[in-house]
């Protein structure tokens, strides 16, 4: 059975879909993670079904997703330490306009540190957690199509409120305490403002949205991040095809 699942932020997927699986007392796989962060479209299978995961993981997909202007992490996504800031105009939309336009087609990703990938049983995440060094990656893949579709500046407090309520979501052992720390000690409650770019793309399995983040904040020379990310679409399955779980 090919069951497409809304995920909330705050668990794994695999978490989650355990805690689903155990729900129908059925065995069950999924064909794609999402970041604990992000939100949106999980295609649960079952039964004989389980055996189609390669097939159905093939399949594009598509998000929507909000870059933060003025901060980089070593997660590439607010749930990260803080790495870098730096004072970003709404002018940054223009940047990324033009660079984001030119990821299209064949893409070679660096997959992010910070990944559920697996290495000798252990997640890529874990090792990063520990400060130990783990083989680059690199993953070939595909866009098919991207836009930017709007920017608005948001103040610091309502920055930190979202950042910190979104944390204070995720389930499990993500440094969160010293994530929300380094959160507070950057963002000091004046009156400053910060752009935040608001894109999609559609692209290929295994390709990080993070990823995508980071390399664009290295092509244009300034600290970007990730603030939210949702699977608007799942092949052919999109969030209103989804039943919602909790």
């Amino acid at each position: 059975m090919i069951i497409p699942l809304y995920k909330p932020i705050g668990p794994s997927t695999h978490a989650f879909v355990k805690k689903f699986a155990d729900s129908i007392g059925k065995i069950a796989t999924h064909t794609g993670s999402l970041d604990p962060l992000a939100d949106g479209v999980v295609i649960v299978l079952t039964d004989d079904d389980r055996f189609r995961k390669e097939e159905e993981s093939s399949v594009s997909k598509e998000y929507t997703f909000r870059v933060l202007g003025g901060f980089s992490t070593d997660s590439h996504d607010v749930l990260g330490i803080i790495s870098k800031t730096l004072p970003v105009s709404v002018d940054i939309y223009n940047q990324i306009v033009v660079n984001l336009s030119h990821y299209s087609g064949t893409y070679l990703q660096k997959v992010p540190d910070f990944s559920a990938r697996r290495i000798n049983g252990e997640s890529a995440f874990d090792f990063a957690k520990r400060g130990e060094k783990i083989e680059e990656k690199i993953e070939e893949v595909f866009i098919l199509g991207q836009s930017v579709t709007g920017v608005t500046l948001v103040s610091e407090q309502h920055l930190l409120r979202d950042i910190t309520d979104r944390i204070s979501c995720v389930k499990g052992s993500f440094r969160q305490a010293d994530i929300i720390k380094g959160w507070e000690e950057v963002l000091y409650k004046t009156d400053r403002q910060f752009p935040l770019v608001e894109c999609s793309v559609v692209v290929s399995k295994r390709m990080y949205v993070r990823g995508l983040v980071r390399d664009l904040s290295e092509d244009i020379g300034v600290p970007l991040t990730t603030l939210s990310i949702t699977r608007i679409k799942n092949g052919k399955y999109s969030i209103d095809d989804c039943t919602v779980f909790e």
